[in-house]
This record gives structure tokens, sequence and C-alpha cells, in this order.
């Protein structure tokens, strides 16, 4: 940074003969004018030179690399650029209150006489906006030399310019003590100009060319991947400084540090740090203003050198158990440049991991959907989280999700899919159920008489969608640091297009912020629709089912209220009241199903203290072969109504089914053959509907108390009628017919013509239509070359894949 100094001219001798008087005191100027007279001027081109990198230096150095997954480390980068700067005019930077303004220095001149190793101090003053301070006028000798000696800002020369030249223009080593307090720190430059000819300058006027030299070096820090980051503290410790000696280079002409004076000091920069959670890439942390920039010793950084940082994370709440420490040992802090730190801190990592599932089907879905809270950590600043699901919208809310002209498009509902058994008992089979109805019978003996009353209350509804829980879970104490499982219970897709759906975690923080921790997606896809409006499922599932009622199996149970032992005068209360519970339970279950001869019972007559002589259910027996006949339930051109017609036949429930309620009610097995039959292809079919669960709970009362004995759930078509009890059933999902199984078809990409995962479409399907055999065949079809292909019919007994289909409805 070279400033140029103006002198006048005055007449040789007679400075010669002032000089030969003068040693420690300031020369007086000459009376006498030989020349003009002496005037300061600054050449500002060098003082605006912009900092530049240092040559040697690479744009950025990474110190120490951020790992983004450890919430205590963070990155470090260095850049060095030359020149200590102030931000608002580039222009060398100060501190104090002795010199506010770059154009005011000090300056000291010695005069050399021809042939003499000493000078003599001629001036010292000090030079503001182009001329000396004091009014003085100096002039240039007319022989000899003069050196210069200057210094900025004016804190040397008010103690003596001497501290740096000796009264013979003598550089010497000088100390300087850096202030810890980095508000209170002084910068320091120092120019030196020696052997400058006086008899050209007499004449001519020149400035002096004055190269000012920083003698501290500068540190800085700004901001470099990081966001939403208050850093709370910022302290460089182990580094010399204090008091620092200075030793002048004349080879050189630079200055040299020493530190056998110094100390191993700590700089605390926590207090002009401002917010700076608010700031992006490259922004100021500590600024280059004149109260902010860290001045320190050039040197190179001892062992032990630390930087050490503290921060919060504004939104989390989330710090460091303990300030972060980062060796800078062995680093280089060069005078005259400014070392400028990046830091980059990410926040932490709060991704709750949400695998994405496979597309799903088009009926009505439960669908699984797993979470991990892997940090402990993390759920320490955490206290509680909300997790919602929903419809993919824009940023205005508006439906993106797909599923174009849906009739009915619910919001999506959840239940956390767990050990503490949220899931309803059907929905633990796998029944999508919304409501659950409550029927209740109570049997009534009269210990006086024969006569027992069975009293039957409802069904009524005692929930309202509950068992399908709500669109927003909360986790919170526990359950915070596991991981888990939610169900799903996504609507029927009945539209035209896919619809896209959103699981979003949100973590209320300790900080009192909400943040956005993890979010899941999935993908509903809609039917393939044919011309003729039905619609097939998407998804291959791959299970395979029978056709159904081709059985050889026979179980046989007796009734639990023998298991009582009866006295002499006959069976007793208990065992009565046993026995005529027990029938009263197993005829909720077995309701109809006793049509075609596939529930048999026997009946004996038993007496009560040889008073009363009764009839009671002895045995049940299950025949399946007795349902094979069902070819005239079943034609080839209605599915809808084969389907429900062979869900009927039964009874309205499934098969297997029965011999678990059976048995759950208490009664005993007492011979079986054959093997327990799987879901029947038109259960299957059925069970993509919306069904409700009936819970029905059995009472027995003895005249003195009312007891609960029995309780068993069952899932059941909704009705058409009110509430959805009476009335006819209510089937969307259902298993085609032969001749409408013909008329699939299947495009193999996403409804709205997007690729998706969709299975490869291979094997044999059952439809709803039965074989013109009354007890054996049924009919199937295959999939072959994008169409569905009539196959010759089979045995009912045989395993096929279900797929079930559907009626476009009226509103699309």
């Amino acid at each position: 940074m070279n400033i140029r100094l103006g002198f006048g001219c005055a007449a040789a001798l007679l400075i010669a003969m002032m000089f030969a008087s003068c040693t420690k005191v300031e020369m007086e100027a000459p009376s006498a004018k030989f020349g003009g007279e002496i005037r300061f001027g600054i050449t500002k081109n060098d003082f605006s030179k912009p900092a530049t990198k240092s040559a040697s230096e690479s744009e950025s150095k990474v110190l120490v690399a951020h790992d983004p997954n450890d919430p205590e480390s963070f990155g470090l980068s260095m850049t060095v650029v030359d020149g200590i700067q102030t931000p608002k005019s580039n222009l060398p930077a100060t501190k104090g209150a002795q010199i506010t303004d770059v154009n005011a220095f000090d300056v000291a001149a010695y005069y050399f006489a021809p042939d003499q190793e000493n000078g003599l101090l001629y001036f010292a003053d000090q030079v503001s906006d182009g001329v000396n301070t004091t009014g003085k006028q100096y002039y240039w000798p007319m022989m000899g030399t003069m050196n210069f000696v200057a210094t900025y800002p004016s804190y040397l020369i008010a103690n003596g310019i001497q501290t740096i030249a000796d009264d013979n223009g003598n550089l010497q080593p000088f100390s300087y003590t850096i202030p810890e307090d980095v508000t209170a720190q002084q910068d320091i430059m120092v120019a030196v100009t020696n052997g400058i000819e006086n008899a050209p300058r007499s004449q001519s006027g020149a400035a002096v060319g004055l190269n000012f030299q920083h003698l501290l070096a500068a540190v800085q820090f700004k901001v470099g991947d990081m966001q939403f980051i208050q850093i709370n503290s910022l302290k460089i410790t182990g580094v010399y400084g204090g008091e620092i000696s200075f030793e002048h280079d004349s080879s050189n002409n630079t200055w040299i540090p020493s530190y056998n004076s110094a100390s191993i000091v700590e700089y605390d920069l926590s207090s002009v740090i401002s917010e700076t959670s608010g700031l992006i890439q490259g922004d100021e942390i500590t600024s280059n203003s004149n109260s902010s920039i860290l001045l320190v010793a050039p040197q190179t950084l001892p062992e032990g050198a630390m930087l050490e940082v503290d921060w919060t994370e504004v939104i989390t709440g989330v710090k460091p158990k303990a300030p972060v420490k980062v060796s800078l040992a062995g680093q280089i802090w060069e005078a005259g440049k400014t070392t400028i730190y990046s830091l980059a801190i990410s926040g932490t990592e709060f991704t709750v991991e949400i695998p994405r599932p496979e597309d799903q089907d088009a009926h009505y879905i439960m669908l699984n959907m797993s979470y991990d809270l892997s940090d402990p950590d993390i759920i320490e600043n955490v206290d509680q989280i909300d997790i919602t699901a929903r419809w993919k919208t824009d940023d205005n809310g508006n439906d993106v999700s797909g599923d174009t002209g849906s009739s009915d498009k619910r919001d999506i509902s959840m239940k956390f899919n767990n050990e503490d058994d949220d899931l309803s008992y059907t929905q633990k089979q796998g029944y999508w159920t919304d409501w659950q109805y409550l029927k209740k019978i109570t049997i009534i003996a009269d210990e006086s008489s024969e006569e027992v009353q069975t009293v039957v209350e409802g069904p009524t509804k005692v929930s309202d969608g509950n068992l399908i829980g709500s669109t927003t879970l909360t986790l919170s104490g526990s359950a915070l640091s596991t991981s888990g499982n939610i169900m799903l219970f996504i609507d029927e897709n009945n539209g035209v297009t896919d619809r896209v759906g959103e699981l979003i975690f949100k973590a209320m923080m300790k900080s009192g912020k909400s943040v956005e921790i993890g979010k899941g997606s999935f993908k509903q896809l809609c039917p393939s629709w044919n011309d003729e409006n039905i619609g097939v499922e998407r998804i291959e599932d791959g299970n395979v089912h029978p056709y159904g009622f081709n059985y050889s199996r026979k179980v046989t149970f007796s009734n639990p209220g023998n298991a009582t032992s009866s006295g002499f005068l006959g069976i007793g209360l208990f065992r009565y009241l046993d026995r005529r519970s027990s029938e009263s339970a197993i005829n909720n279950i077995i309701g109809n199903a006793t049509n075609n001869g596939f529930i048999t019972t026997t009946s004996k007559t038993d007496n009560v203290f040889w008073l009363i002589s009764y009839s009671y259910i002895d045995t049940i027996e299950l025949n399946y072969n007795a349902l094979s006949n069902v070819s005239g339930e079943a034609g080839d051109s209605d599915g809808l109504a084969n389907t429900l017609a062979l869900y009927n036949f039964t009874g309205g429930t499934s098969v297997s089914q029965i011999e678990d309620d059976i048995i759950k009610a208490g009664w005993i097995s007492t011979s079986q053959s054959g093997t327990v039959p799987v879901d029947y292809a038109a259960y299957v079919a059925l069970s993509r509907n919306r069904m409700y669960e009936l819970k029905t709970e059995i009472y027995q009362n003895d005249g003195s108390e009312t007891k609960l004995t029995n309780t068993t759930f069952s899932a059941v078509l909704y009705k058409d009628g009110t509430d959805g009890l009476e009335g006819n059933d209510i089937i969307e999902w259902f298993l085609p017919s032969i001749s409408e199984a013909e008329t699939l078809v299947e495009t193999g990409v996403d409804c709205d013509g997007n690729e998706s995962v969709i299975d490869d479409l291979n094997g044999t399907y059952w439809s709803s239509t039965a074989g013109s055999d009354a007890d054996v065949l049924a009919y199937s079809y295959t999939f072959a070359n994008n169409k569905y292909v009539k196959s010759q019919t089979g045995n009912r007994g045989n395993s096929n894949i279900v797929r079930a289909v559907r009626k476009k409805p009226t509103a699309n």
C-alpha cells in the first residue's frame, strides 16, 4: 500500500548547517524558502486495491470434512486473502478512536548528509487529508538523502516514533501488545522508504512513495454450508498473543515477529457474533468492521491451537453436548493477510425412514407402512411426533393425487399396527372394517320351570368409523424411541386415474419449534376398465384359492354343558344353564348355515331335579360335502349376483370361520376327518369390499346375576337399508362371471399413461360361474397375449388365482 509524500525545495547549505546542531529534537524548518513548500498527498489507487486470494493459496482448503450424519461434527474450510480491509471502502482497516480516517498517518523524516552513516531527525508530524496537521512547512534539502518512516494509525507516534527508529533514523525492534478483547484491538501498519536523493526531489517536488505493511494478521469467520444454525460461542485458544516483538529485516524490507515475550492466549469472539440463523453461504459470522475482525500475531499455529464452536439448531433446538473443538495446529497466519474460516454445520438429519411400498390395488386397501426413529439422541429433543396421512396436494392445497371422477374419495385413516392390538379382531383377519355393531344375546333361565327366555338386543352401532382410527396419529413418551408400523385404511379407487398419498411425520421439538422430519409416499392404482365399464384389479397377489363347495371334511362337536356332572336327583341347575347357554350361542353362530345339510344338529331331553323335562342341542355336525350343488346359484352372465349367491349359500360367513367360532363358543370336537378348507374364491373376492364388524356378546342370567359367557366377532357386508343393517348386501368388488371375464382388459401401464410396477399376469383365474356338473366343476379363465380367455371347466377343489372386478360408478 503506497503513500506518496511531496516535499518542497530548500537551500542545501542552510539545511546542512542546521543539522549540525540538531540531535534529539525535531529540526525546525528554515525560514528562507528555496523551493515549493512541503505538501502531502495520498495516491488512493494504492489503498483501494481490493482483497485478492493469496497467490500461494487455493480458493478454499478443506481442513475438516463435515459428516452430516454426526450432529456433533462440523466442516471447516480456509481461504487466505491479501489485505485486511473494511467492508465499505476496501481500504486497510484499523480499530480504536485515535485515528478513524485512513487518510491520517504519522511520518518521520531523517536527513543523511553525503557520506554520513547516521541521519538526523528532520521532522516528525501527522498527515491528514494531504497536509501535516501542525501547519508547519518543510522543504527538500539540496543534497544528501532522506529516509522516511510512517506509521498507521497514530498509536505508535503518540508513544514516540522512536519506538520504531532512533534519532539517527536507524530502525530498531519494538514491541506491541495485542489485546485479547477483540473490540479493543488496534491495527498496525508501517512504511519504510530509504535513500531518497534530495537533489532531484528538490527540483521536481515529486512525491515519495510509502509502502505500508500490515504487521498483524487477521482472522474472519463466514458461513459455509450452514442453515438455521445460531452460533452461540466461537473461540480460538492455544495461540501466540500478548506482547509481540517486531524486528526489521532490511534485506527485503519486512518486519519479523518474535514470540520471546508472547504468551498463549484465548480469543473469545462470542461478543461480536450477531444473529446467524438466517444467514446464507458466504455471509459473515464475524464482520471485518473495525469492531469485529480479529487481529492476531503472524505465526505458525503451535500444537494445542484449537477452534472451539458451540451452536444451536434454531428449529430443532438441538445443540452439541459440549462445544466442538477442532485443531488448528500447523496453520499459518500471514502478516497482512486475512484467513477466512468457513463453517459447515448441517442441521440434524431428522429423517424418519419410511420405505415406499409397492403400488397398491384399486379395491379397499389396508396398507402397512413401517417407520424407524433410529437416533435416540434426536428423540431426546422431541416432545411428540404427529403422523398425518393425506392425499397429495400442491402448494395451493389443490388435490394432485389423481382419481379424477371418483365418486367417493374419503380421507385416509390409520392406526398403529403393533403389539398393543390397536387393530380390531376382523382387521387382524384382513377385512376392511370401519364401523362396529354390537348384538347382545341374554339367556334368562327360570329355575322353577323349563322356560328359557332368549333376549336379543341390536345390533346397534357402537362406533362411527372409529375402527379405522383417524388421519393423524401421535407418538410420545417411550414410543418416540421405537420403530413401528402404521396400518393405513385406504378407500377404494373407483376412478379413472391413479392417486398418490403421503405419510408425513412432524416433530414438536422441546424448543417449541415444529419441523417436518420425514415423508413417505404410496400409490393406489385405478381399475383397468373395459368398454362394458367393468374394471379389474391391477396387481396380481399370487395367492390361490379353491372355488369352494367340493369338500369331504366332516366335524362333530358336543355341547360343553355335558361336561357338568349330574346328581342322583337329575342334572342340576348349573348344568341346565350351561347347556341352554351353549345352545343359544351356537344358534347365533350357525345362523341359516343349516341350509342344504351343511350343518346338522342332534337333540336330547333331560330333567332338572326330576321335575322339569327339556330338550337341548347335544351335537353339531359339519358336512362340507353338502355344499357341493351350487350349479343353480352361479350362472354365466352376472358375476355380482353369482358372488352374492355363493356368499349367502353358506349363511353369509366363511366356511372355515364357522369351525373357529364354534370352538371359541366352548363346544368340544369329538371327531373330524379331512382337512380344514381355506377361504373360497367368492369369499376372497368379497373381502375386497368395505365391511363392518359385528360383535356378538352372549350373557347368561341365572335369576340372581347376569354374566358374559362368550364373545364372537365377524366381518359382515353392509346392507342398503337403514344404518347398513337391513336390505340387500352392498357388493362393489366381486368375482366375475365367465362371460364378463372374457371382456376384461389389462393395459399394462397406469390408467393415466405412466409406467407402473404391475406384476406379470399369468396362471389361471376363477370365475363365479359354476359348471353344469352339480357338485364338481366350475369355470376358470387365463390371461394370454393381453387377453382373458375362457378355460375349460375345472375341479372346484383346484386352487386358482382370484381377481376381483367392479362396475364403474354411474357418477363416472
